[in-house]
């Protein structure tokens, strides 16, 4: 699972750079459209989440994590290619609360940065 992963995310590095290229480079003929050259990163994105979250010896919280963070990915792919309605708006606050919890779920477990403070500082406190 671990390959579907790598290559999942390369994948999706691709997509995300020739989405920069189409933006900034001025083309006749764009190579993809713009939705679903953004939708396919981000798909890409989740399923190289999801695919780490199958691996062999993970352990249960951070596997929840990672497919909490895939299924953000994914939704928000989905979300990129619906027309703009009430589906679309709800799917993109989903989205935003599976991101704040991935968030909130590392700064409680300690694994993330705490924003300007050194981890000399983190630790006298603890």
């Amino acid at each position: 699972m671990r390959q579907l992963a790598i290559g999942s995310a390369a994948a999706a590095l691709l997509l995300s750079l020739l989405l920069l290229v189409q933006d900034v480079v001025p083309m006749q003929a764009a190579v993809a459209r713009r939705t679903w050259l953004a939708a396919g990163a981000l798909l890409l994105a989740g399923a190289s989440c999801i695919a780490l979250a199958s691996g062999v010896g993970v352990r249960a919280r951070e596997r929840l994590m990672r497919v909490s963070l895939g299924s953000a990915f994914i939704l928000w792919g989905i979300q990129q290619l619906l027309d703009e309605n009430v589906v679309s708006v709800v799917m993109g606050d989903i989205v935003i609360l599976l991101f704040i919890l991935d968030i909130g779920t590392l700064i409680g477990a300690g694994k993330g940065p705490i924003i300007g403070t050194s981890k000399t500082t983190r630790d006298s406190k603890d």
